[in-house]
């Protein structure tokens, strides 16, 4: 059974967020209080500041850059065996660890555990819009347990982009032997081929702050967003090739 003392988040931080601080706040206020780290490449003072207000451990990374080197190091900086990795600009409903823990160990070797979430919009919560319902409906199938764990249903769904927001994942890191990011889509499709189960959880613990280009935005056009992270050095692979994997070649081919 997984406790309070099974799960880390990894407040994954960059730059000079406004929203940094709230997103600490909502972790520091969960009915279930687990374990809290933060992660940075190069942390601002600000970044630093805070982490000492709040008495939050600060790991630094020195190796890999970019988004998969960064992530990386963020599982790195847990030692339990479940790690949620916090975006700086997202706020989590103050039961999500609860809500999460509880959802797990209903679940036989789950692989991860995620949730619905609302969007935080100029400081309004979007609760309900096209992409919201677009994921949703694409996340259904994942609603009925023994499609949890159907490597089919799961790469189907992630064969027309990636519906689960990132924030609102918790890996299960003693059933992913091995794992590591390479990049948002491509992970989650080789996740997707293990045994196990996507575990979701029904209902909304996540504010997630919408930048257009996110990591879980779906990506119904491929090969545009692909190109546009490829030119700012953001280290995703070909769309090619990840549709490839998704399709099979011909199809991936056609489809880029």
């Amino acid at each position: 059974m997984y406790s309070r003392d099974s799960h880390t988040f990894v407040i994954c931080a960059y730059g000079n967020s406004p929203y940094l601080e709230d997103c600490m706040q909502s972790l520091l206020s969960q009915t279930v209080r687990t374990k809290i780290v933060m992660s940075a490449s190069e942390p601002e003072a600000s970044v630093i500041s805070l982490a000492e207000k709040y008495q939050i451990p600060l790991f630094v990374n020195k190796g890999e850059k970019g988004i998969a080197g960064d992530w990386n190091f963020a599982l790195s900086c847990a030692e339990t065996p479940l790690v949620t990795l916090a975006h700086q600009d997202d706020r989590y409903y103050k039961t999500y660890a609860e809500d999460v823990l509880a959802a797990l160990n209903t679940c036989c070797r789950p692989l991860l555990a995620f949730t619905d979430y609302n969007e935080l919009r100029e400081g309004c919560t979007v609760q309900n819009n096209r992409l919201l319902k677009i994921k949703r409906l694409m996340l259904s199938p994942l609603r009925i347990r023994f499609l949890q764990k159907s490597r089919f249903v799961r790469r189907r769904i992630l064969s027309f982009g990636n519906p689960i927001c990132c924030p609102s994942v918790t890996f299960v890191r003693e059933n992913l032997p091995g794992f590591s990011f390479r990049n948002n889509m491509d992970s989650n499709i080789d996740l997707a081929g293990l045994g196990g189960a996507f575990q979701k959880k029904r209902g909304v613990c996540l504010y997630s702050g919408f930048f257009y280009g996110t990591q879980d935005t779906p990506g119904f056009c491929h090969k545009q967003r692909f190109k546009r992270r490829q030119k700012k050095g953001g280290g995703y692979g070909s769309s090619g090739e990840i549709l490839g994997k998704a399709h099979g070649g011909f199809c991936g081919a056609f489809l880029q």
